[in-house]
């Protein structure tokens, strides 16, 4: 979840110039990314500079390509779409990335660099599955930074969940925390490397599964490992990832909290973020007087969330990262997630599918911050009846 900081009103504010905008900033990732290629190719052959290439865990026919690799899963079956997908409706191949094998590799002594901090050889090649495969692989920061400091020395046994797309709640859930599920498999005093700081929600999830301990919360872009422990992201990020949806639930829904008439609906809210709902003043009050009860989850504890969601029976909630809460409601729940059509994307959706929830959606006019106005008699017509 975003606030609205000056940068971001100025971003606003740059984007008005619309296609101007559009071309500056083109030519501006252009240059840097001409200009890191330059280096690249200056010092392939230097311990200075940026990566010089990519090697894979696995050969061209799929294959593991070395012994300490241990594959997991090999891939996953997704659940079929509905008729009416936001996933189809978004266009983003969430329903696709497969198949995706979920692996360990022992990679020995290693370099982890830039703010994703991917493993990296010896001779500068970054690992390809650390990178989310060819597609994403050359717009990883690991891959285009000019300069690193010296790198800090990590003794021992460590893993990793620090990929490009850490950050934010949905990512720490669906992307990071399931890279922990093979923890018990490496050494008992593996380290757990996290990018820092860490917020409450994470230090708290990593203390349920009483992992805290473990953790060392590293600001760096550049370390060596003396023994490391690859631990594969789980899934194309945002798409439909069962196995993290089963392991999240396995792992945390008997930590909800009991012995409290939890709300059976919910309104979840949003102060201050980017996105919004215009008239959510007007919503809370008519769906109050419902018996609806409105919540705004910044700050609320990780492990009351999981007892929300699993206790809640109806939701409405617009496009966030508080609907990741999902993967804790029971199957049957219905959820009414509001889009704004300048940002649609169905990874609530897919999560919804995965646990068998009763998903629906509708698509707002945006304005250019993407907050979106929901005629009151309209959202009282659809849920009317829940």
């Amino acid at each position: 979840m975003t606030e609205i900081t000056w940068k971001f009103r100025l971003l606003l504010l740059l984007r008005r110039a619309g296609s101007a905008y559009g071309l500056i900033r083109s030519l501006r990732h252009k240059l840097l990314k001409w200009w890191i290629n330059q280096l690249r190719y200056l010092l392939k052959n230097s311990r200075y500079g940026p990566p010089a290439g990519f090697f894979s865990a696995f050969r061209c026919d799929g294959k593991a390509s070395l012994s300490s690799i241990r594959i997991i899963i090999d891939g996953q079956t997704v659940p079929t779409l509905p008729v009416n997908s936001l996933i189809q409706r978004a266009g983003m191949n969430q329903i696709g990335h497969q198949p995706w094998p979920v692996f360990t590799m022992l990679m020995g002594d290693t370099m982890l660099v830039g703010s994703s901090l991917a493993p990296m050889s010896a001779d500068k090649l970054l690992l390809n599955e650390a990178l989310y495969g060819d597609r994403h692989r050359t717009e990883d920061p690991a891959y285009n930074y000019i300069l690193l400091s010296n790198p800090l020395y990590l003794k021992g046994n460590w893993t990793s969940i620090t990929s490009r797309w850490s950050g934010g709640y949905f990512h720490w859930l669906m992307d990071d925390l399931p890279r922990l599920a093979p923890l018990n498999s490496f050494p008992p005093d593996t380290g757990i490397i996290i990018r820092g700081p860490i917020a409450s929600y994470k230090r708290e999830a990593l203390g349920l599964l009483g992992y805290e301990s473990k953790v060392r919360e590293c600001e760096n872009k550049n370390l060596r490992i003396e023994k490391y422990h690859f631990s594969s992201p789980v899934g194309m990020t945002g798409c439909i990832n069962p196995y993290a949806v089963k392991w999240l639930q396995e792992n945390f829904l008997h930590h909800a909290e009991g012995g409290e008439d939890f709300p059976k609906k919910i309104l979840v809210l949003r102060h201050g973020k980017t996105r919004g709902i215009l008239n959510i003043i007007q919503i809370k009050e008519k769906l109050e007087a419902m018996n609806w009860v409105a919540l705004d989850l910044e700050g609320v504890p990780f492990q009351r969330q999981i007892a929300i969601f699993a206790n809640a029976e109806c939701i409405v909630a617009e496009h966030g990262a508080a609907l990741a809460n999902l993967v804790w409601c029971r199957p049957g729940t219905k959820v009414m997630e509001l889009c704004p059509e300048s940002f649609l994307n169905g990874c609530y959706e897919g999560i919804s599918l995965c646990v068998g929830l009763d998903h629906h959606f509708e698509i707002f006019k945006a304005d250019r911050a993407n907050r979106i106005h929901v005629p009151l008699e309209r959202l009282l017509g659809l849920v009317k009846e829940w």
